[in-house]
């Protein structure tokens, strides 16, 4: 991560958002080659979440969930039902052995999810090389899919 100074300088290029994080990347790494739209996972960072779905109908996860929590719903007189943890398969989609919610039923499912970003750009910069050696590169990377309708990567 560059320093807080470096932030600064991309806030006031005008293009900076709420989450955007400027990043150094050496030049012997696979991702000194990363280009605009790549996606980065941090394995290391997580963020909350909190979702309403439908079992039945929405039964999706759509991004890098590192746990899951708790999942819960209400029964037909209005009392909270804690239901158990699913499962989830590769493309999202959750399962359930037993204690799921039933059919129909909206229910919620709150958990910690990897932390996203994609390549908005290099960040400005007068120089690349030096005697013919590359230099280190920043890059901005810019939260992905706020509203988390993004695919989770293959496995």
């Amino acid at each position: 991560m560059a320093n807080s100074r470096i932030q600064r300088e991309w806030a006031e290029f005008g293009q900076w958002e709420n989450g955007d994080i400027v990043v150094t990347i050496p030049e012997n790494t696979p991702m000194y080659e990363m280009r605009q739209f790549d996606r980065v996972l941090m394995l290391n960072n997580t963020d909350g979440f909190s979702l309403q779905l439908t079992r039945g109908e929405n039964d999706r996860l759509h991004m890098p969930v590192a746990t899951i929590e708790r999942v819960f719903w209400l029964d037909e007189e209005g009392g909270i039902v804690e239901g158990s943890i699913p499962g989830v398969e590769d493309d999202g989609s959750l399962t359930w052995a037993s204690g799921g919610p039933p059919a129909g039923v909206q229910y919620s499912i709150t958990g910690t999810r990897y932390a996203e970003f994609f390549c908005f750009g290099d960040y400005p910069s007068n120089r690349n090389m030096h005697r013919g050696m590359r230099l280190p590169r920043r890059v901005v990377l810019r939260r992905f899919d706020l509203f988390g309708r993004s695919t989770p990567p293959s496995a």
